[in-house]
C-alpha cells in the first residue's frame, strides 16, 4: 500500500486539477503581461516578480517553498481540500507550522523511488506545471498560517 500516496491524494488530486497546459520548470515562461492583467479576480496570485518568467524559491533543505510569478486560484475545491488537509499536518506535528509546512512540502517532493514508489506511475511533484507546484504551495503556506 502506497502510504504516501493515502496521506496526500488531496494535495495530488490539486496538482493534476490545477493544470493549464502550461510549461513546467524553473524555466518556464509566464502568460503575458496582458494575458495577466485579464485573469479572472478571483484568483490570488502568488508574490510575483514582474520578470515574464516563473521563479522558485528552495530552502537550504532543498524544498520549493514559493512559486512566483504564476497564479492560483484559491476558490478551486481542490485548493481548499489541500489546504484542509495541509492544516491537519501543519497544526499536528511537533515543530513549528513553519517547520511543519516544509516538512509537508518536503515529502511531497521527494523522489517517489527513495519511498518505494514507482516513479512511472506519475502524478508526482516532478511531473507537475508550475501551476500546480504553486497550488500546493500556496494552500500549504495558507494552512500554516491558519487560513483555511
Amino acid at each position: 500500500m502506497r502510504i504516501r500516496t493515502l496521506l496526500f491524494a488531496p494535495a495530488l488530486l490539486v496538482l493534476a486539477a490545477c493544470s493549464s497546459g502550461g510549461e513546467s520548470g524553473p524555466a518556464a515562461v509566464a502568460p503575458s503581461p496582458a494575458a495577466a492583467a485579464a485573469a479572472p479576480t478571483s484568483s490570488a496570485e502568488i508574490p510575483a516578480v514582474n520578470t515574464g518568467r516563473v521563479d522558485y524559491s528552495v530552502s537550504p533543505a532543498g524544498v520549493t517553498t514559493a512559486v512566483r510569478g504564476v497564479t492560483v486560484d484559491t476558490s478551486s475545491p481542490e485548493y481548499v481540500d489541500t489546504c484542509r488537509d495541509a492544516y491537519f499536518w501543519v497544526a499536528g506535528g511537533e515543530g513549528t507550522t513553519e517547520e511543519n509546512a516544509e516538512g509537508f512540502l518536503a515529502l511531497l517532493q521527494t523522489d517517489p523511488a527513495e519511498l518505494g514508489e514507482d516513479p512511472d506511475a506519475g502524478g508526482y511533484w516532478a511531473d507537475q506545471t508550475a501551476e500546480q507546484r504553486a497550488a500546493v504551495v500556496a494552500a500549504v503556506h495558507a494552512a500554516a498560517r491558519g487560513e483555511c
